[in-house]
């Protein structure tokens, strides 16, 4: 009759008492519960219903949410029948005697209680008792309640005895020590595990899971309040053990308004999450996830903070490999020099960066080393497989786990990797460094939740390649995302170093054509051409080792990864290095190359791990585990914490799991929960919280700021981060303010985050994140420093100009803004409409100044001045530096013998006017006679000189000496002779 139904019988709030009731009188007495069944079909029910009334008496542990306590310590002194009662690894050891002073049937009764046990009026007690020897019985006794109107249970072990039976006491409140009753009934013999639950004035009991109904009404052992007692008869001396005493107790949790809620009690907020007290005291608030199914090749995914939920892609693969070279998110394929760091992606709470390092001075540089910023804490992997935590080297596996279950990990699972969980991804990012020894191939796989969020040098992560970089182009998107702190040069522009190898492209391209045979044509992954993609990638790192193969191997690699991230199922492509034998991978000492390794690895902080799938790289050998760099077996473990080893007996606090832990032989750890202390706060204070902190605090600044100081280069972005220290803090508590003004723009979902992006002057300034909570306001304060480049709002088409004296000059600057003036400056004297030889000519585009016919005077520098429309200026001086012409005259031939009455015969001269400017009319070219120049005529252009022939019968007259001459820019040029006979 359906699961919805079902629920409900097993939901009653109370237990079903009367298993052998009719079932129709049974169904009558709850119609308000079972109002949707239809009595014709009982009969058919009768099987199934059966079932729930059975399930209905099986015990199912504490109520939901309530708090739990170990019962491990004795109450007051003990009597003087008890010899001994101690505790170890969470089971009572207790040895009694006969009191002689006593007689009757006295009880001697040993009272247990435990660190964090309140009184209340409700409770569930748990644990195991076992059967006594050489005793006529023994049971328990509890108050939770008061000492003058306190709960009470009792049951007995019958000993020695066949069939050692219990016997069920009865429980009242207010009952008095004088009374009795020994009306008592053996129900069930062995050893008995009991639960025994008092809840708003239902009492039920459970012994080895069953519930039970018999009772009888001998007197309990009065107990005081907030004890446990176990008690046996004084007839004589007793041995009995028990183990696994626990007591819970309700807990009430306080509403954002101020309200109570009962530990279990939950409500719906604001935001649409439904927020239920748990057994810590604090209300927790998870979201309603839709039911709507998600399109093909995506999951859904909700975030846990804001119930944001939507149909998500799967991660997708980012590297920076070799030279660097970089594929995003999206298939983009470029090539970035630069040596800083520089932000790779962004999710909200978490940033990934690359750091670039120097390798001979100029390209190629690469990339050593990854970091994950995630909760104010840096976590990085670096060549030669070195892990580190805010630049302290730590041991590997390093967990970092916080209260709200987020998780951040740095292990080797063939290489090293750095995964976060958190928001219920899984991993939100994953990070490996592929150890190359100087350098690290950098590989990051990022959730699907992070697409058209994440901003760097992996682009945007949208499924469109050609908006990944800004103004597509490298050098200007990599500048951007640099960290500002970092002093670093401009990085170059990219060039081919197979340029500088004879025959280097061809070379290079043979070696990197194994990209395109097996195994890796099995692969749905472009492998690009010479000119750009995997190919070119490779064929960039050969030539940069001078045609050595093995440099092709990180590409190689990285185009294996690509192709198994699309098809995990291609074996051929995992084994890829035993097909290309140019490519071994060498590993640490000890260990050894796999190609399908399950992952994760056991290690000595989880020896057996559940299997995720296989990965290529250096792994311990079948059996051992790797610690401290060697390859160890399970007995020489180490206990590991956080990245630090610690030695056997050593005590560890585990702070995110709120454990304290005793570290044992190898590796393993006995772990108790970590009690808090009662706080008292000022009433400047609230009780704070961290994320990796288990106990809360007293805190006065509990909102801080993450990263208080900003200094950005214009155009750079930042994510200002509030960390709030506080629980039960919501959106509609928090407002950011900008130099005094309330800002809304740029926010988280969360609102703990404001983004400012492209930075510029207006956006510099103090920022301040404020947050309310039961009346009290917290703060966190930010600077933002913009350091504006020069204002960008003309370029000189060129900034030095040589000119001739008496030539045109021409000085242009191009327009880069909408300009409110623009004006010249020329030796200090502005340009005017007045001065005759001075012309502006001003386009939408550009601005030129035309000075006709230069001087020597205007050598020295012209400078154009432009104001744009917020108020910006700028100048660019362009130096003019004067020369006189200097035009080279030189005679075609110094020797010329022409054949009378014979045509083409020909004189002339080539000219080098050192770019001084002429028409052919300026040159002549003239006979000599008596040192003076006659018959001078103009010549033509032929053949790269400046000639004249002599006609088609050349006379006896041509005959003498001729000198081609030049007058430029006022000044006169004359070649050499030219003698000419006539034969």
């Amino acid at each position: 009759f359906g699961t919805g139904s079902i629920y409900r019988m097993t939901s009653f709030p109370h237990r079903i008492t009367s298993p052998t009731e009719p079932l129709q009188v049974y169904i009558a007495r709850h119609n308000t519960l079972l109002n949707s069944l239809d009595i014709s079909v009982i009969s058919e029910m009768k099987f199934l219903i059966g079932v729930c009334l059975l399930i209905s008496q099986v015990a199912g542990g504490p109520p939901a949410e309530w708090s739990c306590k170990s019962l491990s310590q004795t109450r007051g002194s003990l009597p003087s029948c008890v010899l001994s009662a101690k505790a170890s690894n969470d089971v009572w050891y207790i040895t009694t005697q006969k009191d002689a002073s006593q007689s009757g049937s006295y009880m001697c009764s040993v009272p247990i209680t435990g660190a964090g046990v309140v009184d209340t009026a409700d409770f569930y007690l748990q644990g195991s008792f076992d059967s006594p020897t050489d005793m006529s019985f023994a049971g328990i006794s509890f108050n939770t309640d008061s000492s003058s109107s306190g709960n009470f249970i009792y049951f007995r072990l019958k000993s020695p005895a066949p069939s050692n039976n219990f016997v069920l006491g009865n429980m009242q409140r207010g009952i008095t020590q004088t009374q009795k009753n020994f009306d008592a009934t053996a129900v069930q013999s062995g050893r008995i595990n009991f639960e025994i639950q008092f809840e708003d004035n239902n009492l039920e009991v459970y012994l080895n899971g069953v519930r039970h109904s018999l009772a009888s009404n001998y007197q309990p052992y009065y107990t005081e309040a907030g004890a446990f007692n176990i008690i046996s008869a004084n007839f004589r001396g007793a041995n009995y053990k028990v183990s696994g005493l626990k007591v819970c107790t309700p807990v009430i949790c306080i509403a954002p308004d101020g309200s109570s809620i009962k530990g279990g009690d939950s409500y719906t907020d604001s935001d649409g999450k439904k927020c239920t007290c748990k057994a810590s005291g604090q209300m927790e608030c998870v979201c309603d996830i839709p039911s709507s199914p998600c399109p093909g090749g995506t999951t859904r995914w909700t975030d846990p903070e804001t119930c944001e939920s939507k149909c998500v892609r799967g991660p997708q693969y980012c590297r920076s490999s070799g030279d660097p070279h970089y594929k995003s998110f999206d298939g983009k394929y470029y090539d970035f020099h630069g040596k800083c760091t520089y932000q790779a992606a962004s999710c909200g709470e978490f940033e990934v960066y690359f750091k670039n390092y120097d390798l001979i001075g100029r390209a190629p540089r690469y990339t050593g080393r990854i970091e994950l910023k995630f909760n104010g804490e840096v976590f990085s992997i670096e060549n030669n497989y070195v892990a580190k935590v805010n630049g302290q080297q730590v041991q590997v596996p390093y967990v970092k786990t916080y209260t709200n279950g987020d998780r951040v990990e740095i292990i080797n699972n063939g290489q090293l990797e750095i995964r976060l969980y958190n928001k219920g991804r899984n991993p939100s990012v994953r990070l490996r460094a592929n150890n190359a020894g100087r350098y690290i191939n950098a590989e990051m796989w990022l959730h699907g939740s992070c697409a058209d969020l994440t901003e760097g040098l992996c682009g945007n992560f949208n499924g469109n390649p050609n908006d990944d970089l800004i103004q597509n182009n490298p050098n200007v998107h990599g500048e951007t995302y640099k960290e500002y702190d970092e002093s670093c040069p401009a990085p170059p522009k990219p060039y081919h170093p197979c340029d500088d190898i004879d025959n280097g492209h061809a070379q290079a391209e043979e070696i990197c054509s194994v990209i395109k045979g097996s195994p890796f044509n099995q692969c749905d992954v472009d492998v690009g051409s010479a000119d750009g993609g995997p190919l070119k990638d490779c064929m960039t790192d050969v030539c940069y080792c001078f045609i050595d193969k093995s440099c092709a191997c990180d590409t190689l690699d990285g185009y294996a990864t690509a192709c198994l991230n699309k098809n995990p199922l291609l074996g051929d492509v995992k084994n890829w290095r035993n097909k290309i034998t140019f490519c071994p991978l060498e590993c640490p000492a000890g260990l050894a190359y796999q190609a399908e390794a399950p992952v994760p690895q056991p290690t000595c902080l989880n020896k057996n791990p559940k299997q995720e799938g296989t990965e290529r790289g250096c792994f311990c050998p079948a059996g051992k585990l790797l610690q401290d760099g060697v390859c160890v077996d399970a007995d020489q473990c180490k206990c590991i914490h956080e990245g630090v080893f610690y030695k056997t007996g050593d005590k560890v606090i585990k702070e995110g799991e709120c454990k304290v832990c005793s570290c044992l032989a190898g590796g393993e750890m006995n772990c108790e929960d970590m009690e808090c202390p009662a706080l008292n706060c000022d009433d400047n204070e609230i009780v704070a919280h961290k994320p990796d902190k288990c106990c809360g605090y007293c805190e006065a600044n509990w909102v801080k700021a993450v990263n208080p100081d900003n200094k950005l280069n214009q155009g750079q972005n930042v994510a200002l981060t509030c960390e709030i220290f506080a629980e039960g803090v919501f959106k509609r508590h928090i407002t950011w303010y900008r130099n005094g003004k309330k800002i809304t723009q740029g926010l988280s979902k969360n609102k703990k985050i404001l983004q400012v992006k492209d930075a510029g002057k207006q956006d510099a300034g103090e920022y301040i994140c404020q947050v309310e909570k039961d009346g009290k306001v917290g703060e966190a304060k930010f600077n933002v420093e913009v350091v504006l480049r020069d204002v960008d709002i003309i370029r000189a088409k060129s900034t030095d100009v040589d000119f001739i004296i008496g030539e045109k000059i021409e000085l242009e600057v191009t327009k880069l803004d909408e300009l409110k003036e623009i004006y010249w400056e020329c030796n200090g004297k502005r340009v005017n409409k007045a001065m005759e030889r001075f012309t502006v000519i001003n386009k939408a585009g550009f601005n030129r100044l035309i000075i006709d016919p230069s001087r020597k005077t205007d050598a020295g520098s012209c400078t154009c001045i432009a104001v744009n429309k917020d108020g910006d200026e700028e100048r660019e001086e362009i130096k003019l530096s004067a020369k006189e012409a200097n035009v080279e005259l030189t005679p075609i031939d110094t020797d010329v013998e022409c054949k009378e009455n014979k045509k083409g015969c020909r004189i002339g001269c080539e000219v080098d006017a050192n770019g001084a400017t002429f028409e052919k009319e300026d040159l002549k070219i003239c006979k000599v006679v008596g040192g003076r120049k006659t018959e001078c005529k103009t010549p033509n252009f032929k053949n790269g000189a400046y000639s004249i022939t002599f006609g088609s019968n050349t006379p006896a007259s041509a005959k003498g000496t001729y000198v081609c001459t030049a007058k430029i820019n006022g000044l006169n040029f004359e070649s050499g002779k030219i003698n000419v006979s006539v034969v």
